[in-house]
């Protein structure tokens, strides 16, 4: 086997720095088995390794490098917008362009490549796909038994009034909704509320987009800060800190966004009471609970909370005026809100499945549940234990 002698100075590609040659050959290449020998005196240590160093700018041109790692993304976006092909069919090509892109274009070990891609697979099926599963799981069944629509009769008979249905919907119920089930759900959800209401389709959707700035943050059950330690390697908790520290200073202004959005900066004054119950409720129990319990129950506690502190307010206090859209009658709106009328014990029922997952999620969160849980664990090697960084 012949060996091939390649002089680099100052390499960029690698976190070593200074003067060093590197003995490899084709074969050893792609078999993950590169030997490096370093001429500088400093790095006398590292003379021989058998792991394989990941090459930031294989091309030398940090321009070319940057575009030839995101040909995977670019053809992504490009596969999905043009609806030619299913979004599954789309992710296997982009999987494909992946590998190709990384094995020849970064000289990553073939073995390595296909290890890395069976552990994002496991990754994207648990917990990933495992919460969304069950999460949508639970809304169906909801939906299919009528519950849902009790649960969304029981907010929509609060007010009448149009800013204060869509705190109570697009903030409050949205976040709740974010957390529990998460992706397209909330603003899918809260904006068919609202269009129920009498708002216009795109307004709605527009409304709802907006509402779910805050509570996307973190996703359903956690799930986007849950990913994203896991990726990183960072404690979710600690990311969950980092976010509980910075987020609720948005969260508490959104309610006043919302409602100047809908009414104008007068129509925000009129419900300055709400607006500072709203956000605030919202904020200060998602600092706390991103703070010290995890990443899983931030959406969910503060929508519920925020959603108590509204319904508590408005049983004492109410705008002087009723606002609603140009041209839209008042008598109309009263009406429609008040169809729906049901008995306690309903209620409770309705929305007993989510207040059991709150409970739920509440406890595996906990340390003692993790370690219980972790006993059953299928220790998988990744292509960490195996690589550099």
């Amino acid at each position: 086997m012949t060996a091939q002698i390649v002089s680099v100075s100052e390499s960029r590609n690698s976190r070593i720095d200074g003067p060093h040659f590197m003995i490899y050959s084709p074969a050893t290449l792609f078999a993950g088995t590169t030997t490096l020998r370093y001429s500088h005196p400093a790095y006398a240590c590292y003379s021989e390794t058998n792991m394989w160093v990941q090459l930031t700018n294989p091309f030398e041109n940090t321009v070319l490098s940057a575009l030839v790692a995101s040909v995977p993304i670019v053809a992504l976006c490009v596969i999905l917008l043009s609806r030619k092909m299913a979004g599954w069919k789309a992710s296997l090509v982009t999987l494909g362009l992946a590998l190709l892109v990384a094995m020849f274009a970064f000289t990553m070990p073939p073995h390595l490549a296909l290890l890395s891609t069976a552990y994002g697979a496991l990754q994207g099926l648990f917990p990933i796909g495992w919460i969304v599963l069950n999460a949508v799981l639970l809304y169906n069944i909801s939906v299919r038994t009528g519950s849902f629509a009790i649960v969304r009769d029981t907010i929509e008979s609060i007010t009448v009034d149009r800013r204060l249905q869509a705190l109570l919907i697009a903030f409050c119920f949205g976040a709740f909704l974010e957390g529990s089930a998460g992706f397209g759900a909330p603003v899918a959800i809260t904006a068919g509320m609202l269009v129920g209401l009498g708002f216009n389709a795109l307004y709605a959707a527009g409304i709802c987009l907006i509402a779910n700035t805050a509570p996307v943050a973190f996703g359903g059950i956690g799930i986007a800060v849950i990913t994203a330690g896991t990726v990183t390697g960072i404690d979710p908790n600690l990311i969950s800190r980092m976010v509980g520290h910075q987020l609720p200073f948005i969260a508490a202004i959104i309610p006043l966004w919302l409602t100047v959005i809908i009414a104008g900066w007068k129509g925000a004054r009129e419900i300055w009471p709400a607006l500072v119950v709203a956000g605030g409720s919202y904020a200060l129990t998602m600092f706390a609970t991103a703070s010290f319990v995890g990443p899983m129950l931030p959406d969910i506690l503060s929508a519920v909370v925020s959603i108590s502190a509204m319904v508590i307010l408005l049983k004492f206090w109410q705008p002087k005026t009723v606002w609603r859209f140009p041209k839209e009658r008042t008598e109309t709106a009263i009406a429609h809100t008040k169809t729906h009328h049901h008995s306690t014990s309903t209620i409770v029922r309705a929305w007993t499945p989510f207040v059991l997952l709150v409970i739920f999620v509440g406890n595996w969160g906990s340390t003692g549940i993790k370690a219980l849980l972790d006993h059953t664990s299928v220790k998988i090697p990744s292509a960490h234990s195996i690589m550099p960084y």
